[in-house]
């Protein structure tokens, strides 16, 4: 599992001690000060919200940040950007799997009373570092059911889409346009803007072509840069099939958020490897592994070879 930790400068120290727990627990963490996360010019709120996206759990350090007076009482409590961000990522996943690592005695808000809150001062640590295994453990035992499928059938296919037409309406989120990307997306796409009381559907040409540059082996993107969007139509989803490295998705995000400035985006899958970096808002399946979508196929069982990022 990719784990994200989230601290204020000062708590250097607690932040490593916590990103050695998740490693010695066979997990991966995601530190938030590691440079790439945040490029230049990019808000960090709403890099924040992409970033909730991409990982399965989180973790927050409180610590003592801030020497704060409230009705004539002196106390200590964690920075403010903390709390914001620890609400954040609870709000997307869930309090069970964004928890709270307390380092010292800092004062925190009765709202807080009840969360996963785990002792990680230093005379603690021991007893700490099994409590974090212990945790993630827990979230392992808990993974989605379809973790292991791997082969999906067109029955796969209209579960998924309902799966996701049901997420978007559990956020009262209903796109303008719905558009496909690539083959599989508007497959996908297709089938959403037909749940979706036939919204307005554009399939977007998406393909890869490999390359030698400098004596290496290199795949870039090919895809039509001329098309428009209707004025009236603000909210635009944008589907893939399936993603695997998560490129596919980050790059045609990218494309259509400096095309269209103005409009809003969100991105929903119907299948997405679990090691897929992408930020994607809705998905039907989150997997290990895929090996075979329903239009991969010549004669069912018989089946084709392709790739499918």
């Amino acid at each position: 599992m990719r784990v994200f930790i989230g601290s204020s400068n000062e708590s250097s120290e607690a932040l490593a001690w916590v990103e050695k727990s998740i490693e010695i627990a066979g997990h991966q963490p995601l530190r938030w000060d590691k440079k790439e996360l945040f490029p230049p010019g990019e808000y960090t709120f709403s890099r924040l919200m992409e970033i909730s996206k991409t990982v399965d759990a989180a973790i927050f350090i409180f610590s003592e940040d801030d020497h704060v007076w409230y009705r004539k009482e002196s106390s200590s409590q964690p920075r403010d950007n903390v709390l914001i961000e620890y609400g954040l990522f609870a709000g997307r996943l869930g309090t069970r799997k964004a928890i709270v690592c307390v380092d010292g005695k800092p004062k925190t808000s009765t709202d807080l009373a009840g969360i996963i809150n785990l002792d990680i001062s230093k005379e603690n640590r021991r007893k700490a570092r099994k409590e974090i295994k212990n945790w993630l453990q827990s979230l392992d035992d808990t993974i989605d059911e379809d973790e292991n499928k791997n082969e999906f059938t067109w029955p796969d296919v209209e579960k998924g889409v309902d799966k996701i037409i049901g997420e978007m309406e559990k956020d009262g989120y209903k796109p303008d346009l719905v558009i496909g990307i690539g083959r599989s997306g508007g497959i996908v796409g297709g089938l959403i803007a037909g749940y979706l009381k036939a919204k307005p559907f554009r399939g977007f040409n998406w393909n890869y072509k490999n390359i030698k540059k400098d004596g290496k082996k290199e795949r870039i993107h090919i895809h039509d840069k001329t098309i428009e969007i209707e004025k009236e139509q603000q909210k635009i989803l944008l589907v893939e099939g399936a993603t695997t490295t998560g490129q596919t998705p980050k790059k045609a995000l990218a494309f259509f958020k400096e095309k269209f400035p103005d409009k809003e985006f969100r991105f929903a899958v119907l299948v997405r490897q679990k090691s897929s970096e992408a930020s994607i808002d809705y998905c039907a399946y989150k997997v290990l592994g895929i090996k075979i979508l329903p239009w991969h196929v010549d004669s069912w069982p018989t089946f084709l070879t392709h790739d499918i990022d």
